[in-house]
C-alpha cells in the first residue's frame, strides 16, 4: 500500500439515452489508480471532551436495580475539561497517527482493515486530570436529546464541576497521565470489521516503554465520600530496551460481550502504587491508636510479571 496525496474528481460519462454507474472493487481500484486501499495521516494534537459516557440501559435483574445508569468520563476541579494529547518531540504539522484502510474477499467473505500506527514524531500519549463517576439515568442522555430540532445532552454537573444528586465520583487523576512509547516499536493496532480473518476485531502490537515514569507515579484517587484510598501509580517494561511488548494482545466482542486478551506469555512488567494512604493524610482521631495522625501505608508493588493466555470479559451492556 503506497502513500498518495488523494485528490477527487468527478467523472462523468453520458449518452443521449444512458447514463451508467458500477461498483468500483478493490482490484478494479488499484488497477485504475495503482494504490491497492487508501491511507490517512491525520493530524490532532489535542482532543478535548465534556463527558464521555458508557450507558447500562436496563440493570440487572432485581426490579430495584433495573433502570438506566451510567459510567461516565469527566473533568474534575483539577481540569474541568479533560482530554487526550500527542506528546511530540517538537511542534509540527505531520501526522499525530495515521490509518492504512483495505479492503478484502476473505476466502468469499469480505472485511475491513483499519492499520493505526502512530506519527513519526508522536513519542507518547498524555491523559488530562480527569475523573470516573457513576451516574443515574437522570443525568444520562438518550438519543432524543441529540435531536437536531431539540439539541439538549443532559450532563452530570449542576453548574461548573459541582454535580447532580446521586452523581457518585469513583475514581480522580489529579495529574497528568503519560503513556510514553519505545521509540523504535511504537504501539499499534489492526482493526477487522466483518468478517475478521485474524479471528478477533482488534491485534496490538508495538511496545510501551512506561506509564507515568515520574518516580513518584501519577496522583490517583479512590474516591469514597470525604475520603479515599491515594497512592501514586507507575507502570513499565522490566526490559528497559524493548519495553512491554504489546504483540499477542487482543480485543474483540462476541454474542456474550466484550474480551480483552493475551496469547502466550506477555513479556515482563514492573509495577507499583507509592505512598499508599487511607483516608485523609494527617487526620487525627483522640480515641484511636493513641491520636497518631494518619499517614502512608508505604508502597506496594511487583517486578519482573508477565501474564500468560490472559482473558477479561465484560458483559451485561
Amino acid at each position: 500500500m503506497k502513500n498518495k496525496n488523494i485528490g477527487f474528481w468527478l467523472l462523468l460519462a453520458s449518452s443521449s439515452s444512458v447514463f451508467a454507474m458500477q461498483p468500483l472493487d478493490d482490484q478494479s481500484l488499484a488497477a485504475a489508480t495503482g494504490q491497492n486501499g487508501l491511507t490517512l495521516g491525520i493530524q490532532a494534537d489535542k482532543v478535548k471532551f465534556n463527558q464521555v459516557a458508557l450507558i447500562d440501559t436496563n440493570g440487572i435483574a432485581s426490579t430495584s436495580y433495573n433502570s438506566k445508569a451510567g459510567f461516565v468520563i469527566a473533568g474534575n476541579s483539577t481540569n474541568p475539561v479533560p482530554g487526550i494529547e500527542f506528546i511530540k518531540a517538537a511542534v509540527s504539522g505531520n501526522p499525530s497517527f495515521n490509518i492504512a484502510m483495505d479492503t478484502d474477499a476473505g476466502g468469499g467473505n469480505p472485511f475491513l482493515n483499519l492499520a493505526i500506527s502512530m506519527g513519526n514524531d508522536v513519542n507518547g500519549i498524555r491523559l488530562l486530570p480527569f475523573s470516573i463517576y457513576l451516574a443515574p439515568s437522570a443525568s444520562l442522555s438518550t438519543p432524543s436529546d441529540y435531536a437536531l430540532t431539540s439539541y439538549a445532552p443532559k450532563s452530570i454537573f449542576s453548574s461548573g464541576t459541582t454535580v447532580n444528586t446521586g452523581v457518585k465520583e469513583l475514581i480522580r487523576s489529579t495529574g497528568n497521565l503519560d503513556i510514553n512509547f519505545v521509540q523504535t516499536n511504537k504501539p499499534r493496532l489492526n482493526i477487522q470489521l466483518g468478517h475478521a480473518a485474524q479471528s478477533v476485531m482488534v491485534k496490538f502490537g508495538g511496545a510501551i516503554q512506561s506509564i507515568c515514569s515520574a518516580a513518584a507515579g501519577c496522583p490517583i484517587t479512590l474516591v469514597s465520600d470525604n475520603t479515599g484510598a491515594t497512592f501514586g501509580f507507575k507502570f513499565a517494561g522490566t526490559n528497559t530496551s524493548t519495553g512491554f511488548v504489546l504483540d499477542g494482545f487482543y480485543a474483540g466482542v462476541d454474542p456474550t460481550g466484550l474480551t480483552f486478551g493475551n496469547t502466550g506469555v506477555s513479556s515482563k512488567f514492573d509495577a507499583s502504587l507509592n505512598n499508599v494512604t487511607l483516608g485523609n493524610m494527617g487526620t487525627q482521631n483522640t480515641t484511636t491508636f493513641n491520636n497518631l495522625p494518619n499517614g502512608s501505608m508505604g508502597s506496594f508493588g511487583v517486578t519482573g510479571v508477565s501474564v500468560t493466555d490472559f482473558k477479561m470479559k465484560v458483559s451485561g451492556f
